[in-house]
């Protein structure tokens, strides 16, 4: 019989899935799975561009032109440029840039193209004749449409027009920090423990994501914050999960899986309103993180995984996790537990380079980059 399926049937003679394993999993995977889509998914609305308009200096103000009509003002003083429903319509990043001649004219025509009865064609035929060999000046200032948020980081920092590009290349960086992190917590998993990868995990989201708040007015610095931010998300996921559901009997996984799906699904439907309610980014930022500073309350509750501890040799403080799941779990643990632990250890000592075995041959390394 493999040490997988004497591990597996230790479980079993241990409780399977009592007092112990539902702890952990009502009071420590639950709420953890509720609460990740929040630092997972916060971004969607921290870089949300809502609709936005062009805010012209004071002389070509509606104001001071004369103006009432906001879209003849418009159609008037911006040049014609395709929004992001693929129309054409006045621009949010240009004017034009008329000259004093121009402006006097435009200002003698307000009222005349304001009035009641003047057909659309005519007033941008009239727009069209204004604006020929005017050139057109980049927009400096613009205004948002706090219907939905108060602010993002999109409009505080102005990341519109030739900045646009910089949300698509936030939401691309989030995806190579949980890469690159995938590797960099394999690795700490590997050498250091489950248990201590899923709160370095935690530490990296909560301090790394916190300072980007400040830090806003830099791009560059944003983005790095962002980056780092987002390598310890798998571990808090694949961590806990994993312990727990080695601990518990094979026919209690599927529900463990299941289980944390359903409470991840709850966050999902929750955090919206939680977004909506907030309406303002650094703070949306900062809760959607702080939560998870909760868990490090569950250092002593949560355990190391045995069978790491069975593979790196750790005899001992394997025995005396089983014997606390048997304990907690009112069942007597078999009395040749060290015996059989003892054997696991000496069939299963790693020899390996942890996750860098998988680039140990070339047929390895060109199936771990494939999948990846």
């Amino acid at each position: 019989m493999s040490s997988e399926a004497d591990f597996d049937d230790l479980v079993d003679k241990l409780g399977g899935f009592g007092k112990y394993q539902k702890r952990l999993l009502y009071l420590l995977l639950g709420p953890l799975f509720f609460i990740m889509p929040f630092p997972l998914l916060h971004q969607v609305f921290v870089l949300q561009v809502p609709d936005h308009s062009c805010v012209l200096p004071t002389d070509l103000s509606m104001e001071s032109l004369g103006f009432k009509n906001e879209t003849i003002y418009k159609e008037v003083m911006l040049p014609m440029a395709m929004d992001h429903t693929y129309t054409m319509a006045p621009s949010n990043c240009m004017y034009m840039n008329y000259s004093s001649d121009k402006l006097s004219t435009i200002k003698s025509r307000v009222s005349q193209l304001e009035a009641d009865g003047t057909d659309m064609a005519e007033i941008k035929q009239f727009a069209d004749e204004t604006k020929q060999g005017v050139s057109e000046a980049a927009c400096t200032e613009w205004k948002y449409d706090q219907s939905e948020f108060w602010d993002t980081a999109v409009t505080e920092e102005n990341w519109v027009c030739e900045k646009q590009i910089y949300t698509a290349d936030l939401f691309t960086l989030a995806s190579v920090g949980l890469l690159v992190g995938t590797f960099i917590f394999s690795a700490i998993a590997d050498f250091f423990g489950r248990k201590t990868s899923f709160y370095i995990g935690c530490a990296s989201v909560i301090v790394f994501t916190l300072c980007m708040i400040p830090v806003s007015y830099s791009f560059t610095l944003f983005a790095i914050f962002k980056v780092l931010s987002s390598f310890g998300m798998m571990p808090i996921f694949q961590s806990p999960l994993s312990i727990l559901c080695e601990i518990s009997n094979i026919e209690k996984r599927s529900f463990v899986l299941c289980y944390g799906c359903v409470t991840w699904s709850i966050g999902q439907c929750v955090f919206p309103l939680v977004g909506w309610l907030i309406a303002s980014w650094k703070i949306l930022k900062a809760i959607s993180v702080l939560p998870l500073a909760l868990f490090f309350f569950t250092w002593k509750f949560l355990p190391e995984s045995p069978r790491w501890l069975v593979i790196k040799g750790k005899k001992k403080e394997a025995i005396d996790i089983l014997r606390e799941i048997a304990e907690t779990n009112s069942v007597v643990p078999p009395a040749d537990l060290d015996m059989k632990i003892q054997k696991m250890v000496e069939a299963t000592q790693e020899k390996s380079m942890g996750y860098l075995s998988l680039f140990s041959t070339k047929a390895l390394a060109l199936r771990t980059v494939c999948m990846t």
